[in-house]
């Protein structure tokens, strides 16, 4: 469970909310009525900045549904202009294969590639040692190789 710290007085979210939506400790402090003093005495404690913090993610919660919103009625708008292209008999053939293969896009999630397993290292290596590991090779590979 989510700890939830006491002791917020009404005022103080106010000032919180204000100053997460980037209203400056001068502005939040005309607009509630306390000094800017008193505000600058609050961001110093830990519970007002929790406050700050939640108000932050409400708003970014809020901000992100409105877009996610946004984004699905002109995706549902757009998928019915497709629909009526790739069920237009009159229309072009490439257009509707077009129409078919936006959809078809819009429906199914594409494959996101696969982080890469192996990585290159350079290494630098003296001479004496390169001779070695060239020598040690050779007596792996042998005279059949």
């Amino acid at each position: 469970m989510k700890y939830v710290p006491d002791g917020i007085k009404p005022r103080q979210k106010t000032l919180a909310a204000l100053l997460a939506a980037g209203a400056s400790a001068k502005e939040a402090a005309k607009a509630v009525g306390v000094s800017t003093t008193y505000v600058n005495v609050l961001l110093k404690g830990e519970l007002f900045n929790y406050e700050i913090d939640e108000a932050r993610q409400a708003l970014i919660g809020e901000r992100l549904a409105e877009h996610a919103k946004a984004v699905s009625e002109e995706l549902t708008v757009n998928l019915d202009i497709l629909k009526e292209i790739r069920d237009d008999p009159e229309a072009p053939p490439a257009a509707r294969l077009r129409a078919i293969e936006l959809i078809n896009q819009s429906l199914v999630p594409k494959a996101r590639p696969k982080a890469p397993t192996t990585q290159t290292v350079n290494v630098r290596v003296s001479p004496e040692h390169q001779a070695a590991i060239l020598d040690a090779k050779a007596e792996d590979d042998g005279p059949d190789s």
